[in-house]
């Protein structure tokens, strides 16, 4: 349902909030961002303690998202997808690889969808190709900066770095509910039925 977005929306923003807070009261301090010192992105270790409590929401998010491709992935017929829902979701985990899995989990996930609903003309909003892809390239880059500015020792870089991640990521939560939900429940009923997923 779509329940699913604005719950993502929640999680995500509370994972986020801490870094922004605690880089806006850095900037408000009278810190300066320049292109060589980042001393803006840099926090004490009792601001390093509030930061790492948006840990437990990023991960509660990421399991979120995980929930949402699974169930998204089983309102395809065997026939129309590229992949099963175990696959879209298992092989995110497998490390270096799942950065190329997130185009399939994701943008294939949009263009098997599309071509399905225009097959059997199905009214009803469609997601976009261009999300999802801006989603997996970002990933690209997004997680190894965020890793490398932790060891850089300025990890309110990592927080400012994946907004735009965080941001798409929910778009697509709110464009794949909406799509979902707007299938006929029979259509959804029958593709679950053909995997044997409730």
């Amino acid at each position: 349902t779509g329940v699913f977005g604005w719950l993502y929306l929640l999680l995500a923003g509370l994972a986020t909030a801490p870094g922004i807070a605690l880089l806006a009261a850095n900037l408000a301090a009278g810190k300066e961002i320049s292109l060589f010192d980042y001393d803006a992105f840099r926090c004490s270790e009792d601001q390093l303690l509030a930061l790492l409590a948006g840990i437990p929401f990023a991960l509660a998010a990421f399991v979120l998202l995980v929930v949402l491709l699974y169930k998204i992935w089983a309102a395809l017929p065997p026939e129309s997808a590229r992949t099963t829902p175990g696959k879209a979701v298992g092989f995110l985990f497998i490390p270096l690889f799942n950065f190329y899995w997130y185009f399939v989990a994701l943008f294939g996930w949009t263009e098997d969808f599309r071509r399905y609903a225009r097959e059997r003309g199905f009214a009803g909003p469609r997601p976009s190709p261009f999300v999802a892809v801006a989603i997996a390239v970002l990933n690209l880059f997004v997680t190894p900066l965020g890793i490398a500015s932790g060891f850089a020792e300025v990890p309110l870089a990592g927080t400012v770095i994946s907004l735009p991640l965080t941001v798409l990521l929910v778009v697509f939560a709110f464009q794949a509910c909406a799509a979902v939900n707007a299938l006929p429940p029979e259509a959804v009923q029958a593709a679950r039925a053909a995997r044997g997923t409730p």
